[in-house]
């Protein structure tokens, strides 16, 4: 049983949040800051579908989220994927949170593709540094397998995460 406030999260309510979260990864807290209310939590994304479905006790838990934090009552949602790749989720029943209902929580999209991707541009550049006949060719297959671009997307992410926390005091 979570309490916060007078606030309650119960096991059937946790049930619910899990049917609404994909495979069952409901918001676990993964981080607290040493000097500060700010959290970081890990969830995986919500089955809100094309029809914009919602989970009343998924909104709760992330509004009890948002009132742990006494600095900064504002929760940002960062969700990895490009919006464009969390649009097209919603096909399979999947998306993202819908910030009408979820209220005091804003959502960032981070433009890291998804691990599949990742994972094919990680072996292109360590093809192309295996490849070591000519500097010219290794330089334009390094930059053909995308992968700066990706470490890229990915410190972007941190970044703002860091100054979001840090700066801003937000969970």
């Amino acid at each position: 049983l979570v309490t916060v406030n007078k606030k309650y999260i119960n096991d059937n309510e946790l049930k619910q949040i899990c049917q609404f979260r994909s495979k069952a990864r409901i918001p676990v807290l993964v981080w607290k800051h040493l000097d500060g209310d700010q959290t970081l939590w890990r969830c995986s994304q919500p089955k809100s579908g094309m029809n914009k479905n919602r989970c009343i006790e998924d909104e709760t838990l992330l509004k009890i989220i948002s009132k742990l934090n006494s600095k900064n009552k504002q929760l940002i949602i960062f969700d990895a994927r490009p919006k464009i790749n969390a649009v097209g989720n919603r096909m399979a029943g999947k998306g993202y949170e819908n910030t009408d209902f979820y209220k005091n929580c804003q959502i960032r999209f981070m433009n890291i593709e998804n691990i599949h991707v990742i994972r094919n541009s990680y072996a292109r550049l360590r093809k192309a540094c295996n490849n070591t006949d000519n500097e010219r060719s290794f330089l334009s297959e390094v930059s053909s397998s995308q992968w700066l671009n990706h470490c890229s997307y990915i410190l972007e992410a941190v970044y703002e995460m860091v100054q979001a926390i840090d700066r801003d005091k937000a969970s």
